[in-house]
């Protein structure tokens, strides 16, 4: 939320908090009021001065931000199949950013990947994945493959979309090497339970062809059976899908 600044009404409203918040008076509320006269008076008090304080010096105010209770890595390496041969991608953990920081900083990334000589094309699926983790997990892209971040004007923009502790956790995840970033993920995939899927037959019969281990060996094999199937098969390409195991 954010209002139209009124210094003056941000006055009167910090003379009102300085008493609602002094240890030495008796703390008896503001009171909200309508001349019309049919709703009663209603006690506003210091939380709600502070934010309404903080409105009119004309600050972006988050009411009740919604409580995320869920666990959460302070990492996160994902390796997306579109980019075999490059860095997985990492992104750190940062749970100060408001919505309106996430909105900035997906508009500046929009600006810095289309600044670049590279066609949309080829940095979209990674500004995707960035959107995605940024408003589902509150994670920033710290390591882009499709954007050179190295660079002090461009790292200094990004910055600049960031409250100041979120600041310090980029800039400390920045710190890591590629050969950190590679025993983050490799400990990460060893971790996560899952399996390889291949899929295939004719329209509208449709089916389980065959499951293999989640690992990278598992991956290949479920790839050649897929490969095997479409060479010997005619109707839907038999595919290739990662299924989670939870429990």
């Amino acid at each position: 939320m954010q209002i139209k600044q009124d210094s003056y009404r941000e006055g009167q409203v910090r003379t009102m908090l300085s008493h609602e918040t002094d240890p030495n008076e008796v703390h008896y509320a503001a009171r909200l009021s309508h001349w019309w006269g049919d709703a009663k008076p209603i006690n506003i008090e210091a939380d709600a001065l502070a934010l309404l304080a903080d409105a009119f010096a004309g600050k972006y105010i988050e009411i009740n931000p919604p409580k995320d209770d869920r666990p959460r890595m302070p990492y996160r390496v994902w390796e997306y199949e579109l980019y075999e041969g490059k860095k997985p991608l990492f992104f750190v953990y940062l749970p100060g950013l408001t919505n309106l920081d996430i909105v900035k900083l997906l508009g500046e990334f929009d600006l810095l990947y289309g600044d670049t000589a590279q066609e949309t094309t080829e940095w979209a699926l990674e500004y995707q994945v960035l959107t995605r983790m940024l408003v589902h997990e509150k994670s920033l892209l710290v390591n882009p493959s499709f954007l050179d971040i190295s660079e002090e004007e461009v790292l200094q923009k990004i910055l600049g979309c960031m409250p100041d502790a979120a600041k310090t956790t980029y800039q400390e995840a920045r710190q890591l090497s590629d050969e950190e970033i590679q025993k983050l993920f490799t400990k990460e995939e060893a971790g996560t339970k899952k399996v390889w899927a291949v899929f295939g037959g004719c329209v509208m019969d449709e089916h389980l062809i065959a499951l293999y281990e989640g690992t990278q060996e598992g991956k290949e094999l479920a790839e050649a059976r897929a490969d095997k199937e479409n060479q010997q098969c005619k109707g839907l390409d038999a595919y290739v899908e990662e299924w989670p195991i939870e429990g």
